[in-house]
């Protein structure tokens, strides 16, 4: 097995796991593209899409790298943009 298969055969693991703790990861996106609208539907001209509350999830990460080193925060940053890519697939 090569590097590559490894790092994607453990997101999918990881991925797995973090759907039996929180829920399917699409639903999730909606929840929190909806609910990023309704905080944010003063200042929006139309309502965020799942696939960039992923971004911004990204973003999120990206931020956390210019802090403290951690490496399960790049691990993070990197299932949060290949969530953002299907999603982005699938609009």
């Amino acid at each position: 097995m090569n590097t590559i298969d490894l790092e994607k055969e453990i997101k999918k693991k990881l991925r797995e796991q973090k759907d039996k703790e929180y829920g399917d990861y699409k639903e999730n996106m909606g929840l929190i593209a909806f609910l990023w609208s309704v905080i944010l539907k003063d200042k929006l001209k139309s309502d965020v899409k799942p696939y960039e509350a992923a971004n911004m999830m990204v973003m999120l990460k990206m931020l956390r790298t210019t802090r403290k080193y951690k490496a399960d925060t790049y691990l993070d940053a990197s299932i949060y943009l290949d969530m953002a890519r299907d999603l982005h697939k699938e609009d």
